[in-house]
């Protein structure tokens, strides 16, 4: 008996998160995209999305580096991605 894989790709989950981000964006008229990025794989996974989102709409994307500060007020942790473009674009590029 043979088994038909139904489990999705990388790609077309990828594809239909841009698909619904984009979709959601258009039917509220919303006008931009602010993401805080703290240089983590989730934050990156995040970025890649809106990247793609951006592109396919032309809806900016505003990227925020996250800083964590000690009680002090003093910062202690600053995201990795302080240029989102250059953070986001290392994992993926336009063919």
């Amino acid at each position: 008996m043979d088994m038909v894989d139904d489990r999705l790709t990388h790609a077309e989950v990828f594809e239909t998160l841009i698909t619904r981000v984009a979709d959601y964006l258009v039917k509220y008229g919303l006008k931009s995209m602010v993401l805080g990025v703290s240089g983590g794989i989730d934050s990156t996974i995040v970025a890649a999305i809106c990247h793609e989102v951006s592109k396919r709409t032309g809806i900016p994307l505003i990227g925020r580096s996250l800083t964590m500060k000690n009680s002090e007020g003093e910062i202690i942790y600053v995201g990795k991605a302080i240029v989102l473009k250059n953070r986001v674009s290392q994992y993926f590029s336009d063919k």
